[in-house]
């Protein structure tokens, strides 16, 4: 399991209204490890539209994705997505409900 951004709040509201850089590259760092200590990954993409309340967040996504679009064995899922076509966050769908494949790569187009 991975984070956009390394905050968690049980309120949405609460998170960082800008990025702060340190956690973010400490989070960046901690994926890399991630990555190269593994081999095949599934990515549970998860942000719902929260991705839209923060600008810096996309730019987090984005740093995520370059590190690991060249990467062989990643695989991204979802739980389907929201209207905007944003991956939904699990507090929001059904608990059977099943992980789909996720295209990332048109997403952050």
């Amino acid at each position: 399991m991975i984070n956009l951004y390394p905050q968690r709040a049980t309120n949405p509201c609460e998170i960082h209204k800008n990025k702060c850089i340190k956690l973010h590259d400490e989070n960046i760092k901690k994926i890399k490890t991630l990555l190269n200590e593994n081999r095949d990954i599934n990515i549970w993409a998860a942000w719902g539209t929260l991705i839209e309340t923060r600008d810096f967040l996309k730019e987090c996504l984005r740093d995520i994705y370059n590190i690991t679009r060249d990467k062989k064995g990643i695989k991204w899922f979802s739980v389907g997505t929201t209207n905007e076509g944003h991956p939904r966050h699990p507090l929001y769908v059904k608990k059977d409900t099943q992980l789909i494949k996720f295209d990332i790569e048109n997403y952050c187009k």
